[in-house]
């Protein structure tokens, strides 16, 4: 009778219900494209809380998982490893803004005049109101000379990883962050892939350039463009007024 029972209840089994995740669009900042992506999910959340909450957690680790996160989440075609560092950061801080919420409550310490004590000062942090500072059309042309120009490509999160473990000294002398970061080599209307020629005649064509000239393509990644969020807070017992200004991943990974 049991095994009658069984068999008669495996025969009737039905899956529960499947929940569709509501989808958004979004504008890539560096390539204008459009993308659709959800909200993370439940299982993705346990794994940025388990990030957040380990103290050994460096900045390596923590783009690890915000790659992981994204990965899942966008349904378009996406290469990961291609994105600017920006371009992710800004994906992701989307991607929490439409998980869980747009608003992280935060705080603010500073030493209080009137008391001598330090007062918190609590604030808003609206995601909603990150932006991308410093992002300019043409920015990443570099002129070298009336017929030359270079043009960049803002560096990728698979670059920033290789540079990590990269020695100081062999980053240097092959120019290895330069030359992954050149993307075409103009001449009048010729264009170059430089992906398509040989590290060494790469390395080959910096070292002809004058130090000026050289010293143009270094200042690239002095102005790179980043995510940053602004804001005035003001402490009610002094008056004191300081400025917000958040930048970068571990910034806004709260």
């Amino acid at each position: 009778i049991l095994n009658k029972f069984l068999n008669n209840r495996k025969g009737n089994i039905m899956n529960l219900p499947k929940i569709s995740a509501p989808t958004y669009e979004l504008i890539v900042p560096s390539t204008k494209t459009t993308i659709t992506y959800r909200p993370f999910l439940v299982k993705e959340e346990k794994v940025l809380l388990m990030t957040k909450e380990s103290k050994d957690a460096n900045e390596n680790e923590i783009s690890t998982v915000i790659k992981q996160i994204v990965n899942n989440c966008v349904i378009s075609e996406l290469l990961i490893d291609d994105l600017s560092t920006f371009d992710l950061e800004y994906i992701f801080i989307n991607l929490r803004s439409k998980s869980v919420g747009n608003i992280i409550n935060l705080t603010y310490e500073h030493e209080c005049p009137n008391n001598e004590k330090m007062k918190t000062i609590p604030f808003d942090l609206d995601l909603d109101e990150v932006t991308i500072e410093g992002l300019k059309e043409n920015s990443n042309i570099i002129k070298i000379n009336d017929s030359i120009s270079v043009i960049m490509k803002y560096p990728d999160y698979k670059l920033i990883t290789e540079l990590a473990n990269t020695d100081a000294k062999e980053m240097l002398s092959d120019m290895k962050i330069i030359v992954n970061s050149m993307q075409y080599i103009m001449e009048n209307d010729t264009k170059f892939l430089v992906s398509d020629f040989p590290h060494e005649e790469v390395v080959e064509f910096l070292e002809s350039l004058t130090s000026t000239q050289f010293i143009e393509l270094h200042n690239f990644f002095d102005g790179l463009p980043k995510t940053t969020f602004k804001s005035n807070i003001k402490c009610e017992h002094c008056d004191f007024t300081h400025n917000i200004h958040l930048t970068g991943i571990t910034d806004f990974f709260v």
